[in-house]
């Protein structure tokens, strides 16, 4: 077995068809204030349960790069989204604007009311 010399190996690569996106985090797209759009794509799964309650997850593109967003189904977030989107997932596409928010020591992502 050959020396690493202290580095770890690099993982193989990852095949985009199993596995799922990174999620998206506030510190993605910036600091508190920081406002963005986010592009959904229509691919949803969900509900499911998590540990903080029941969530969808939502594949968005922001800056080239594609993540999944978790929206937990008790929050303004996918209020917002259901009332902008409709109850039918797979019709869940477009830009939605983001503005970064901060609460408890935590930054997170809030969807804006003006769309």
């Amino acid at each position: 077995m050959a020396k690493s010399k202290g580095k770890l190996p690099a993982p193989a690569p990852r095949e985009q068809s199993e596995e799922f996106n990174d999620f998206l985090k506030a510190s993605d797209i910036g600091g508190e204030g920081t406002t963005a759009a986010l592009e959904f794509t229509g691919n949803v799964r969900g509900p499911e349960d998590s540990e903080f309650g029941e969530r969808i997850i939502a594949e968005v593109k922001y800056n080239r790069k594609t993540y999944d967003f978790s929206i937990k189904t008790n929050n303004a977030n996918y209020r917002l989204l259901h009332d902008r989107f409709g109850a039918d997932p797979g019709k869940w596409r477009g830009k939605v604007g983001v503005v970064i928010k901060h609460f408890r020591a935590n930054d997170y992502i809030a969807v804006t009311r003006n769309q």
